[in-house]
C-alpha cells in the first residue's frame, strides 16, 4: 500500500493534467478537420487545404498550451510541487497531434 506521503505526484496533479490533455484534443477536434475529411477533400486547392490545416495547428496548439499553463499556474498559486505537469501533457498531446495530421497530409493514412 502507498502512504499519502511516499507518492510522487498527488492524484489531485494527475486529473488536472488529464483534464488539460483532453482539453487539447477536444481543441484539436473543434480547430481540425478529420481525417476522413482531409482524405475526401479534393486536389485542386491541396496547397490552400495544408495552408490553412498547419494554421490550425497554431491555434490548437495556443489555446490548449494557454489553457494548461492556466491550470498550473492554479496549482503553482495552490503550492502543488507539479504544477508543470499539466502543460507538459497538453504539448505531448499537441505533438501527438500534429503527428497525425501531418501523416495523414502525406497520405499515410
Amino acid at each position: 500500500m502507498i502512504s499519502e506521503t511516499s507518492r510522487i505526484v498527488e492524484v489531485e496533479e494527475l486529473i488536472l493534467a488529464t483534464i488539460s490533455g483532453l482539453e487539447t484534443t477536444w481543441v484539436f477536434s473543434a480547430f481540425e478537420p478529420s481525417i476522413f475529411t482531409m482524405q475526401t477533400l479534393g486536389c485542386e486547392k491541396i496547397e490552400q487545404t495544408t495552408r490553412l490545416i498547419r494554421r490550425g495547428y497554431i491555434v490548437g496548439l495556443t489555446f490548449g498550451l494557454g489553457f494548461s499553463a492556466f491550470i498550473g499556474y492554479l496549482l503553482y498559486r495552490a503550492g502543488r510541487r507539479h504544477w508543470f505537469l499539466p502543460i507538459l501533457v497538453s504539448g505531448a498531446i499537441g505533438a501527438g497531434f500534429i503527428g497525425v495530421y501531418e501523416t495523414a497530409l502525406a497520405g499515410g493514412f
